[in-house]
């Protein structure tokens, strides 16, 4: 949960941005694998509900995004103070999933 973030530009300076906050909120980082989908999850979006909240939160994996360089493939997701969440997963091919009630701080492979 504790990201760093390295920046780099065409023929410019390197710079490593380090957080130095620590890691007091939690977290969930979610790697997907689709088999009717395409194989990365790219277009998967993801709805998080946190314990009996009407609010959702929604994140979408997206690709593709980088020049010469390259990303976490993972979806991180910040949850704050929440230790458990609902979460709700669309797939581009149409498949729906859901889980109850997942731990919060930990790394999750979800395959469709």
């Amino acid at each position: 949960g504790d990201i760093d973030l390295l920046v780099t530009n065409c023929n410019g300076p390197v710079h490593l941005l380090r957080n130095e906050g620590g890691n007091s909120r939690n977290w969930l980082l979610l790697q997907f694998q689709g088999t009717r989908s395409n194989r990365d999850g790219v277009g998967v979006r993801v709805e998080v509900r946190s314990g009996g909240s009407q609010s959702t939160a929604s994140y979408e994996k997206v690709g593709g995004s980088s020049y010469l360089s390259a990303h976490d493939p993972r979806l991180h997701i910040g949850l704050g103070d929440p230790q458990k969440v609902d979460l709700k997963i669309h797939w581009p091919s149409g498949a729906v999933q859901s889980f109850d009630d997942v731990e919060a701080n930990q790394i999750l492979k979800i395959r469709e």
